[in-house]
């Protein structure tokens, strides 16, 4: 089996890579096209391939007017594959990561060329493309409905769009497929048990970038007024990451802080795994969140979590791990005081196999076989 992958974001997140070196265990030869932005990014997140019939393939660079001329981009990114002549080479499936960048050319290729495709729905999708290019509504339902699949990371993704009524048809329905992301897997490795205990002194940890969608600020004024408003208990944040538009903004304002620490980057999982132990908590609340891989990371060492409600992680399990909350200061207290006064030994029963990649590529290999 041959797949051409269209992955738009390949050089920002390490997904894509677990996702494509596993497939490529099982035999799944596959061409990557990555649209590039920066010339910079060429050879971020690569690795040598098992199979020789599989390697990466960069586009020219993005202009930065196709920002806004969709059609113009998409148009673009389908020449510069078909000029590469790579399917003369038996490609039998087109994998698109997003729904509108990578979808737009997947269709594209579609109607000259046959060959059926599938799409993978993410945030971006649903919160950016979605909400503020309506004059693209027409065709992305084109490109739904000429997918065979329509695939999401998530539980509240999958919901949120099975909300909305420009797609709320059956046909739509029928082609959605729930494929959850995997985690590193030094992390299944590493497995820790939740054990509650009852104390006054806590610890929370966030891990992340410091930008507007992870939410720091706020994150860091709801810890502030927790302590306000329980001065019997007391509650440290340890921040891991950084980075972002409001990294500056971040470190000024816990500056002299008692309660909130930055602790820089971290790269070495034991380390990352030693701070995770050493928590009661994990806090992220983004305000938009595919899936979060961070959640199930902090899940393994047997901490709780305050997540965002309709976001990320929201409903993927059918028992309690921790509490959803409105990005409201008041209920992200709510929510902390819920989590660090009650046991929720739920956590113990997470079946994390579902996390292992080579699990979830065995998954899109049956979808492809099932298309194929």
């Amino acid at each position: 089996m041959a797949v051409l992958h269209i992955i738009n974001d390949y050089n920002f997140s390490k997904v894509h890579m677990n996702l494509l070196s596993e497939l490529d265990s099982y035999g799944i030869a596959q061409k990557v096209f990555i649209p590039m932005r920066r010339g910079e990014d060429i050879g971020k997140n690569e690795f040598e391939f098992k199979n020789p019939n599989s390697k990466f393939l960069y586009s020219k660079k993005i202009k930065s007017y196709h920002r806004i001329l969709y059609f113009n981009k998409i148009r673009s990114l389908a020449q510069d594959i078909k000029n590469r002549n790579i399917f003369t080479e038996d490609i039998e499936i087109i994998h698109a990561s997003t729904w509108f960048s990578d979808g737009g050319v997947a269709y594209l290729l579609n109607k000259e060329f046959k060959i059926p495709y599938i799409v993978t729905i993410r945030v971006t999708d649903l919160f950016v493309f979605y909400r503020y290019r309506k004059d693209l509504l027409f065709f992305a339902k084109k490109i739904l409905k000429n997918a065979e699949k329509i695939v999401f990371a998530s539980t509240s993704g999958k919901n949120y769009f099975e909300n909305l009524s420009f797609f709320n048809d059956k046909q739509t329905r029928d082609k959605i497929e729930l494929i959850n992301n995997g985690v590193n897997p030094f992390w299944l490795e590493n497995i820790h048990n939740y054990k509650f205990q009852r104390k006054t002194k806590f610890k929370a940890i966030f891990v992340g970038r410091f930008d507007n969608n992870k939410n720091v600020i706020q994150l860091i004024n709801s810890v502030n007024l927790f302590n306000t408003l329980h001065p019997d208990l007391s509650l440290e944040l340890n921040l891991i990451g950084g980075g972002g538009a409001l990294h500056e903004k971040c470190i000024d304002l816990i500056k002299g802080s008692n309660s909130i620490n930055y602790l820089g980057e971290v790269y070495d999982l034991q380390e990352l795994k030693n701070h995770y132990r050493n928590s009661d908590l994990f806090i992220l609340i983004s305000k938009k969140e595919t899936f979060g891989l961070v959640y199930i990371e902090a899940l393994s060492q047997g901490i709780p979590i305050v997540y965002t409600k309709g976001q990320g992680i929201d409903g993927f399990f059918n028992f309690p791990v921790g509490s959803s909350t409105k990005l409201i200061d008041v209920d992200i207290c709510k929510s902390i005081h819920e989590v660090l006064t009650n046991p929720i030994t739920t956590i113990n029963q997470i079946d994390f196999n579902q996390f292992n990649w080579s699990n979830i590529s065995k998954k899109y290999i049956k979808v492809y076989n099932e298309i194929n």
